[in-house]
């Protein structure tokens, strides 16, 4: 095998292995929590919060309101004892008891609200439980599928650079120094096919000193007079 037709197999792989180290960077660029799971995972933090707020509002008022009937029955025990005989004890006696009543009352309004509060916390909390478990459901699946695809590119790129070095092993230094400074410069493209006297790097048409060189063939190369990339007849 002739020299060029090793430096253009040699960039048939090199291409080929950086089309595939692209995919793997941008593979692993999605290996990561995307923003509709932090945000599944925040809403569902918040509403367990939520309900557990709720949750301690209405504890509180539950013992509020046991309190105050307390107080209601043992100021009405007393109240209907027989023991308080003063007018005016007994008159303030009675407006206490009012007033607990009246503060009873507001406090059953309270809970009640407070129950329906915690009613509809738990309902948003099974709700944004429910769609983080499957938001975070389907993003497993799909980092399952990413590290799959990560696991076959980087053995297709194994295989590539192995090849590769069998490849460089067969040319000789001068050869590679010339075809790796070209790679740097031409964009990752050292070695290109003719299309039909056109150079596909530049699309410039060769000269006919270039052509002769082709015609030739054997272990001298020939290079577009233009971008200077290595050409080689299909």
């Amino acid at each position: 095998m002739s020299v060029t037709d090793l430096l253009l197999d040699l960039q048939a792989i090199d291409s080929t292995l950086d089309q595939l180290h692209q995919r793997l960077a941008a593979v692993k660029a999605d290996q990561h929590e995307t923003d509709e799971l932090i945000a599944a995972r925040q809403a569902r933090a918040q509403t367990e919060q939520q309900a557990r707020q709720r949750r301690a509002e209405r504890k509180d008022l539950e013992l509020a309101a046991a309190a105050l009937d307390d107080k209601i029955q043992q100021a009405e025990k007393r109240l209907y004892s027989g023991l308080v005989k003063n007018p005016k004890e007994l008159l303030d006696l009675q407006n206490d008891i009012h007033s607990l009543k009246r503060q009873k009352t507001t406090t059953d309004d309270q809970l009640f609200a407070a129950m329906l509060a915690l009613e509809n916390a738990e309902d948003a909390q099974t709700r944004a439980a429910g769609d983080a478990a499957r938001i975070e459901a389907d993003w497993q699946a799909a980092q399952a599928r990413l590290q799959t695809a990560a696991v076959e590119l980087e053995a297709d790129i194994a295989r590539q650079t192995a090849e590769q070095q069998t490849l460089r092993a067969s040319l000789g230094e001068a050869h590679l120094a010339l075809y790796d400074q070209l790679r740097r410069r031409k964009g990752g493209l050292a070695v290109v096919e003719m299309l039909g006297n056109t150079c596909p790097g530049c699309g410039v048409r060769a000269t006919a000193n270039v052509l002769q060189q082709l015609a030739q063939g054997g272990d001298q190369y020939a290079r577009c007079g233009n971008c200077e990339r290595i050409l080689v007849r299909p």
